[in-house]
């Protein structure tokens, strides 16, 4: 149940572009971005395990594409945003920075605003109360972040299919939750 409807106006007449980032343990590297689009209802993901400035230009360009569509992540502490900002000024991509300020953190909206059969407001709990199953539950955003900066520290390559299903999985999780409020 969604206790006060304008608290999700960012959601209606709008068509959102849905983001969630991964990164090594240390959250200091971004190496991969899923997204979906309702402008061109397709999912888009950016991947690049070893050159992370590439891959953030590329989102910026992609970002730009979508200039007037505000961008919904799922954090619940202004994760995704705050990470983003950091690794877009590190890299010298003020333009990166720019396209945040249409950034939306729908999992602090849903913590105030929603109200249903879960226990907690995690990203995968919401959407599993929603009917969302994930591909292989037993992967987490740790095991995730473990892998890649396994990967970082001793080169052993981890099952990038699996990694990128996940994130797949996180974006599909919140457009479970953003179709629910939208309908």
């Amino acid at each position: 149940m969604i206790l006060n409807k304008f608290a999700f106006d960012d959601l209606h007449d709008t068509e959102p572009l849905l983001l969630d980032i991964e990164t090594d343990l240390q959250q200091d590297r971004i190496w991969l971005v899923g997204t979906y689009s309702y402008q061109n209802d397709a999912y888009r993901q950016f991947f690049d395990p070893n050159d992370e400035s590439g891959l953030l230009q590329e989102l910026s360009e992609y970002l730009d594409n979508h200039g007037s569509e505000p961008i919904i992540y799922y954090g619940g502490n202004y994760f995704d945003e705050q990470c983003l900002s950091r690794r877009f000024e590190e890299h010298g991509i003020p333009e990166g920075i720019d396209h945040l300020e249409r950034a939306h953190d729908l999992g602090i909206t849903a913590q105030q605003e929603l109200f249903g059969p879960f226990n907690r407001h995690k990203l995968d709990v919401v959407a599993s109360a929603l009917g969302f199953e994930y591909q292989d539950p037993t992967v987490d955003g740790f095991l995730v972040g473990s892998k890649y900066t396994r990967y970082l520290l001793d080169g052993e390559e981890p099952d990038w299919d699996q990694l990128k299903q996940y994130n797949n999985d996180d974006v599909t999780a919140l457009k479970t939750i953003v179709d629910h409020i939208r309908s």
